[in-house]
């Protein structure tokens, strides 16, 4: 299983849409969104609209204020501290218990992205790559058959994706996060749990020899950015979903 999907329901593309558009900055950070304009940008009714807003609401990507509206989130450095933070405690023991319990499988679906993730570097597709690179912790939390471990993460895991789009312009750290993903692989091949989580340290931890460390400068990243239009369209159907 590549990707935490729910099945393929309109409001699931719905979502699934407004999602990558925040993600990757089609849709401003801190903006109002008016439902009546994604339905009729859609070719909807605001229904899914309205489930797809609520789902979003529950991982911190919208707001909903009541008389107010509903608005894309303007992340600040201490909420962002606190996703790193709660990825390094969860992302251990995920990886650890995913090991443990589905060694084969879970070794077998981290290869088979990794390959994916080969083919967007050498494309220089970020948009493709950057979705590869979330499936990829996703095993973590689909093989170590935790439910609550799953749904933790699943709480941040658009936060972090709105991270990674922003590291994309540090190339030096997109192409060691890149090695970092193989030498996992590798580790755990070699049933090497001390290294393994030695190198996912180095690759997420929140300290000052990560790429995560310095929330400052991506919260002013975030903010000098310049932002498409919003692009009001279903996600295309040839495009791996990012749920």
């Amino acid at each position: 299983m590549e990707a935490m999907v729910r099945s393929g329901t309109l409001a699931d593309q719905v979502e699934d849409t407004i999602r990558k558009q925040i993600v990757f900055g089609e849709i401003k950070l801190g903006s109002r969104i008016s439902e009546q304009q994604l339905a009729d940008g859609l070719g909807v009714s605001k229904a899914p609209i309205r489930r797809a807003l609520l789902r979003l609401q529950e991982e911190d990507l919208v707001e909903i204020l009541p008389q107010k509206g509903t608005y894309v989130f303007k992340p600040d450095e201490e909420q962002l501290k606190s996703a790193c933070l709660l990825r390094s405690l969860l992302e251990p023991v995920a990886i650890i218990a995913a090991y443990e319990r589905a060694r084969d499988p879970f070794l077998a679906a981290l290869r088979a992205i990794y390959r994916k993730m080969e083919v967007h570097m050498a494309d220089d597709n970020y948009r493709k790559y950057i979705i590869q690179d979330m499936y990829f912790h996703d095993q973590f939390f689909e093989y170590c058959r935790n439910p609550y471990l799953k749904k933790s993460y699943r709480i941040i895991r658009s936060i972090l994706a709105v991270l990674r789009v922003q590291l994309k312009l540090d190339g030096k750290h997109l192409k060691k996060s890149f090695a970092e993903h193989r030498e996992i692989i590798e580790s755990l091949e070699k049933d090497d749990r001390e290294n393994t989580l030695a190198i996912l340290d180095r690759h997420i931890a929140f300290n000052e020899n990560s790429y995560w460390h310095n929330i400052s400068r991506i919260v002013q990243q975030m903010y000098a950015a310049k932002h498409q239009p919003q692009r009001i369209s279903i996600a295309n159907a040839s495009e791996e979903p990012f749920l």
